[in-house]
């Protein structure tokens, strides 16, 4: 500390180096005294009080450069440190303060060598409102650092304290004895998307001091996208073993684990060291999958499992089975080729193939297809014959052709001398009586015939004269005495011609 001792006699000598002593004493040691109290960075400007009005004056800190004397030499010398300045209240409290000289016209004396020089100043400032100084020398300065008194900081550590209280209520505390009553919110919500940023993370830490961080933190891909993101270590590849897991306790075990998902890719359900992608235990119980949509494919690629329980992609082609009649499978389905030629059997025919198929019409000569015949063409009889239609029941019951109950023919020979008759398709025929030319036959029918019925007879001549049937055609027939079980039949010839026959063909119509 320094010290001027003025108390002895004979007359104090006041010397020029005796007052830059004094100066220093009582401005220099105690001014860095309190600085140090205070922990002061002499690099910047404090606030020690405010000045509340224009007779309640403040006091700043502030870092001022000022002219010293050499007391040896006389020489002047510039020295910066901080100052304990006064502060005006001015107009009214603000956010810049003018720093100033109010001495700065008033500060000369005329020394006994003749040269007038500075000798007082008295640096103080005074709130603005002003960004430029009004005065040569002078500085504006803002944001200084506030210096509470001890008043202050004694009421704001008993503040403290009873906040501390409140939140131990309202929070979870340290050691967990009280449970939260309010959310835990980290960071807060900007205004402003920055692409890609990662907010606040909730770390985990109290056992082994590893390189792992592991923290659980919100990602903003985009506007409208968010994800919870958990990191956990430092090994983000194959083979790593750092993991993401689910369990709980039984039975006298802390910890079993039943889900695990490892930063190498890999997921174990009830498995604690995955070996493929998706290891699961089923624990001898089924895999279920709900609500899988159907899809379209080209060519069949079956899912397999082998003895190992390994689930993929069959290696060789494992296909259905060739449907047969007797076995469910698959088949292609059928060219229009195939079906016209009608000799594959191991192909699917289609509604449209089977249409455009051209298929063979129905004749004596082959199966085929066929349309059913009117009554009319029935009754013409020419295309029946040509066998290109089908009679069916109901039309041919509706044509005269139903009427026709029996058939058959007769022959009569040697129309001289003896006479005889043969039937071909009746029971039988014998001759009754003849007189000349004329014969009287009865012919037997095969089954009765119902009265009343309709004899037809067509004469057929062939041969020659002499040699076989009559072929002048001049032969006439009448039929009578019908019965339901026979009839008489009268031939006649005209002009004999020697040993001829002749052949009668006869339909009974009903």
């Amino acid at each position: 500390m320094k010290r001027v001792n003025f108390g002895h006699k004979g007359g104090f000598p006041l010397e020029q180096e005796t007052l830059i002593h004094l100066q220093r004493a009582y401005a220099d040691d105690m001014l860095g005294a309190m600085l140090g109290q205070w922990g002061v960075n002499p690099t910047q400007n404090y606030l020690v009080k405010e000045a509340t009005s224009p007779t309640d004056d403040g006091w700043i800190i502030h870092r001022l450069e000022r002219k010293e004397v050499n007391a040896s030499t006389g020489e002047e010398f510039s020295v910066t440190k901080p100052e304990l300045l006064r502060l005006k209240y001015n107009n009214g409290k603000q956010t810049r303060i003018e720093i100033f000289n109010s001495r700065s016209t008033t500060g000369n004396l005329e020394y006994a060598d003749g040269e007038n020089k500075r000798v007082y100043e008295d640096w103080m400032g005074r709130y603005t409102t002003a960004t430029t100084p009004t005065a040569n020398g002078n500085t504006i300065i803002s944001n200084l650092i506030v210096l509470k008194s001890t008043i202050a900081l004694t009421t704001d550590i008993a503040e403290n304290a009873t906040q501390i209280d409140a939140i131990k209520d309202d929070y979870l505390p340290r050691d967990g004895s009280k449970p939260m009553t309010g959310g835990l919110v980290l960071g807060q919500n900007k205004s402003i998307l920055t692409s890609g940023e990662e907010g606040n993370r909730l770390y985990f830490r109290g056992t082994f001091a590893n390189t792992d961080e592991v923290y659980v933190s919100k990602h903003t891909p985009s506007s409208d996208t968010t994800e919870l993101r958990f990191r956990i270590g430092d090994n983000a590849h194959g083979g790593s073993k750092d993991a993401l897991t689910v369990g709980g306790a039984t039975g006298g075990t802390p910890w079993k684990e039943q889900f695990r998902v490892q930063l190498d890719g890999k997921l174990g359900v009830g498995v604690t060291n995955p070996s493929k992608v998706i290891d699961v235990d089923a624990k001898s119980d089924f895999l279920r999958f709900r609500n899988l949509r159907q899809v379209s494919v080209n060519q069949e690629k079956p899912l397999v499992i082998n003895a190992q329980g390994d689930l993929g992609v069959a290696q060789d082609s494992i296909l259905t089975p060739q449907a047969t009649e007797s076995i469910q499978g698959k088949a292609k389905i059928a060219t229009q080729s195939e079906v016209n030629l009608g000799v594959d059997d191991n192909s699917f025919v289609t509604p449209k193939k089977l249409k455009d198929r051209p298929l063979p019409r129905a004749s004596v000569l082959g199966e085929g297809i066929s349309r059913v015949a009117t009554t009319d063409e029935i009754e013409r009889g020419s295309t029946i014959l040509d066998g290109n239609l089908i009679v069916s029941p109901s039309r041919l019951k509706l044509s005269s052709y139903v009427r026709e109950v029996l058939y058959g023919e007769m022959v009569f020979n040697e129309l001289i001398g003896s006479r005889s008759v043969t039937a071909i398709g009746f029971s039988g025929a014998s001759r009754v009586e003849g007189d000349g030319r004329d014969s009287f036959y009865r012919i037997n029918f095969t089954k009765p015939v119902p009265l009343p019925y309709t004899p037809i007879a067509i004469m057929i001549s062939e041969g020659t004269n002499d040699n076989s049937y009559n072929f002048e055609n001049d032969t006439f027939i009448t039929f009578r005495d019908l019965n339901a079980t026979s009839m008489g039949i009268i031939f006649r010839e005209i002009n004999s011609h020697g040993r001829q026959s002749v052949r009668v063909r006869i339909q009974i119509l009903k």
